[in-house]
């Protein structure tokens, strides 16, 4: 933890490295204030009085691959450990992002066709047991309260919801070969409220990313007996689900250095996977995490292993891919993914990798989730790069609570950073990723639309928003 956090203070130094020659360092007036009150510092260390809200989730939900229509119910205890008494409560309907009239910023390109009327459609929405009072605004939701919510009290939120995935959109999520999906940013969450800005009500506009409470997860999602589900936690029922021989080799790769393929091409032409229920509901558990993800396919592949990343305990976490027939470069994924957690485990940062279980999920494009990370298929050029930066987020945002959608430099450019020299360690070919970044930031830096690092990340776009997220900030962690 002491190099991890030593890594902290030195992302945090490079904005007054370049501010020394003024006589007083800037610094907004919000920042300040909770200086004053004592919940932050200047020296990157939480303030005495520092607080964090969270929550608990209950989650029971259904997806049909035929219609792609998410159902779901959900049960959340909210808990307020600020000293405020809060007047409304802030959730986020990520999913609104697709309703037809919405501003997104462009930075995805949403088809038309997966475009709707209603967004997130709401049946039930319950504070203590009775109906709540429900606005709406962008991606959003305010729920005014009667009653104020005192500090270091909780309030019980009860939501029915659903809404339809994306066919042909991939933000993060989507539908892949008809069959096969990665669900992400799909259940009202509750947004943060923090002692800088109070309630972050920031839409989602397609680019800006997370920030979230650290909270607990119970979740059953139920599909037909034709799909397996790998999700964020520690999967509670395999053995009430899978079919002997693949729980066999399930609870085989919990414990083994090797990998084990779980899922082949042969058990697929045998035919179905799990025992002989017309529905199966898959059962995860997650504590202290940021947000729950989940996958599910009818027809990929499924490999397993685990790796020691706690020489003083002996831990395990595994770590497995599923993927696409198809996906050639993903056989060697799992692999990969070992040896990144061998890595930032033992040799930088020198943290045990802090879940228990990791799944790389052959989607599309590179994006984090805790405890799952949806990739698309790039070759064997590219694959061992997008692994260990996916996977390198575990730690920056993850583990460190970072609030990306202001500051997405500080995990984006440890991400780019942190993998480099493991990168070369595991993959023989020529692979200069600090070179490439840095001959791309020298064709960059000091043109006019060059941001100041400290620029917020949802003002950025484009080439802008790349360069000062990734680029910028791993040149200066590779000093």
């Amino acid at each position: 933890m002491k190099k991890l956090f030593a890594l902290c203070l030195i992302g945090l130094s490079f904005y007054p490295i370049y501010a020394q020659k003024t006589t007083e360092l800037p610094m907004p007036p919000e920042f300040a204030k909770a200086i004053t009150k004592g919940t932050r510092t200047t020296n990157g260390f939480p303030g005495k009085n520092y607080w964090q809200n969270h929550s608990d989730y209950q989650i029971k939900a259904s997806l049909d691959p035929a219609t792609r229509i998410l159902k779901g119910t959900e049960t959340i205890v909210y808990y307020n450990q600020s000293p405020d008494e809060l007047t409304q409560l802030v959730l986020r309907l990520y999913p609104d992002i697709f309703k037809r009239g919405f501003q997104d910023d462009g930075s995805q390109g949403i088809a038309e066709a997966d475009k709707n009327e209603t967004g997130v459609l709401l049946s039930k929405v319950l504070l203590n047991g009775k109906p709540a009072k429900t606005q709406r605004k962008g991606t959003n939701l305010f729920l005014p309260l009667a009653q104020n919510l005192l500090p270091n009290s909780q309030i019980t939120l009860e939501i029915d919801w659903q809404y339809t995935l994306p066919k042909t959109t991939h933000i993060r999520e989507g539908t892949y070969f008809n069959t096969s999906f990665m669900v992400a940013y799909w259940y009202p969450q509750m947004a943060v409220y923090d002692d800088i800005d109070g309630w972050d009500e920031l839409d989602y506009t397609g680019q800006q990313e997370f920030y979230n409470d650290f909270s607990n997860f119970d979740v059953e999602i139920t599909m037909p007996n034709s799909h397996l589900v790998w999700a964020t936690g520690v999967w509670q029922n395999p053995d009430e689900i899978l079919k002997t021989e693949i729980s066999d080799r399930y609870r085989k790769a919990l414990n083994s250095d090797e990998v084990i393929k779980i899922v082949t091409k042969e058990d697929h032409k045998k035919g179905i996977l799990t025992l002989g229920k017309e529905n199966n509901t898959f059962r995860y558990k997650a504590a202290n995490v940021p947000d729950f993800a989940f996958s599910a396919s009818d027809t990929y592949l499924w490999d397993m292993a685990s790796v020691v990343v706690d020489d003083s305990t002996k831990r395990r976490t595994v770590v497995g891919a599923v993927y696409h027939p198809s996906s050639r470069d993903f056989r060697e994924v799992t692999s990969y993914a070992r040896q990144c957690l061998n890595y930032f485990s033992h040799t930088l940062p020198g943290v045990p990798f802090p879940y228990p279980s990791l799944t790389v999920f052959n989607g599309d494009g590179g994006m984090e989730f805790p405890m799952m990370v949806n990739d698309g298929s790039f070759g064997d050029e590219q694959a061992a790069e997008v692994t260990a930066h996916e996977i390198a987020h575990t730690y920056f945002p993850f583990y460190m609570g970072i609030n990306e959608r202001k500051y997405a430099w500080m995990d984006e450019g440890f991400a780019q950073f942190l993998p480099n020299d493991m990168e070369f360690f595991i993959n023989e070919r020529t692979f200069k990723p600090q070179q490439d970044n840095a001959e791309w930031f020298i064709g960059f830096i000091s043109r006019a639309n060059d941001a100041p690092l400290m620029m917020p990340s949802y003002k950025l776009s484009s080439d802008v928003y790349t360069i000062s997220a990734y680029i910028r900030p791993s040149q200066a962690y590779a000093g």
